[in-house]
């Protein structure tokens, strides 16, 4: 068991963020925690969790990339309802039907002892960003990583400035044709075209390796996109796509037969 060790990167291997965002209410930590991830390799879920989560930060969450999961907690009589509900969902399949091989936990009250127990009988990996001055003596000892949630700067302060191989970019023009692709996607399943939901379908478009996060994208003059919603703002001035009531909207689709 090695804490405050960085493991080598798997870019094979798949990622899943699980965040109590109940209990860390952080949401400004969000760009960095997938940074983390994405250095790790592959991110194929990436949730906050909270029984009782605001507009603005909602807002914030899906913009990065977070599909945020409402908990039902009628009166508020389970205080540990966010904690089992993330167990449940950490041996649950993710992308393409497939398990992560890491998870990537954030949490306020190190109520995981119990996933770690699992988790390691099925030879996976748990990473703990825990709240400084929490009580997690036990839980520090028994995963594979553990990080108090203060140290995530320091640990992708150089990510931002490293240079992407040239056969990692992905052009503008390709990741415009992935973004057609996700909103088709998530528009047959029927599922609402959000910001957060299309982000996440465009890095699991096995058609689009390349693509792993926005700053994969490259304009015409090699520069990139600082943010996803800049990327969209620029198809939406091409008049590819529409913005209505938080969802992404293919233009051609909304024209009559």
């Amino acid at each position: 068991m090695n804490t405050h060790k960085y493991q080598s990167k798997n870019s094979q291997e798949l990622k899943a963020i699980f965040w109590d965002y109940e209990n860390v209410p952080q949401f400004n930590i969000a760009s960095d925690l997938l940074k983390f991830s994405h250095q790790r390799g592959n991110v194929g879920a990436s949730n906050a969790y909270s029984c009782n989560l605001d507009k603005k930060a909602k807002n914030h969450l899906q913009k990065q990339g977070f599909e945020c999961i409402q908990v039902e907690n009628p009166n508020k009589k389970n205080k540990n309802a966010v904690d089992f509900q993330i167990a449940i969902d950490c041996f649950k399949p993710i992308k393409t039907n497939s398990y992560p091989d890491e998870i990537i936990l954030v949490t306020g009250d190190c109520y995981s002892l119990i996933v770690q127990e699992n988790l390691k009988s099925e030879n996976r990996k748990l990473i703990v960003f825990a709240r400084r001055g929490s009580d997690c003596h036990s839980l520090k000892k028994e995963v594979d990583e553990f990080y108090y949630i203060d140290e995530l700067p320091k640990l992708v302060i150089n990510w931002g400035a490293e240079t992407l191989p040239t056969d990692s970019y992905i052009s503008y023009e390709e990741a415009v044709k992935c973004l057609i692709e996700a909103i088709q996607t998530a528009s047959k399943s029927g599922k609402s075209t959000t910001i957060g939901l299309i982000a996440k379908l465009m890095c699991n478009n096995s058609k689009f390796p390349n693509y792993k996060n926005v700053s994969s994208i490259r304009k015409p003059d090699g520069s990139k996109f600082s943010k996803f919603t800049k990327f969209i703002d620029r198809v939406i001035e091409k008049g590819i796509i529409r913005k209505i009531n938080q969802e992404i909207i293919l233009v051609d689709e909304m024209k009559p037969n």
